[in-house]
């Protein structure tokens, strides 16, 4: 298996050292587009969200800044993506958001 295939392997479900640096890529590709569906799309400050695939937790702290007063749950196929996420937004984890 040549590098990127086993790069494309690890995009699918992420885990170790090279998952989580694939996680912090992904954020950073995806965060243009994911601004712009968020843009598109009325928010209540205390709405319950989800996000499903939540990668490295970059959407769920952009959300976090729009829904002060709800909760926001995310959940992702990758163990390693559910740690980053918690990681990435431990302030939030902490007051149970």
């Amino acid at each position: 298996m040549n590098i990127l295939q086993r790069l494309i392997q690890k995009a699918k479900n992420p885990r170790g050292t090279i998952g989580s640096s694939m996680l912090c890529i992904m954020n950073a590709a995806h965060m243009r587009l994911t601004n712009w569906g968020l843009q598109k799309i009325h928010i209540r400050k205390d709405a319950i969200t989800l996000d499903i695939g939540c990668g490295g937790g970059k959407t769920i702290h952009t959300l976090s800044k729009r829904i002060p007063f709800g909760k926001i749950y995310g959940i992702d196929y990758s163990d390693q993506a559910v740690e980053n996420s918690k990681k990435a937004n431990i302030q939030d984890v902490k007051k149970e958001k």
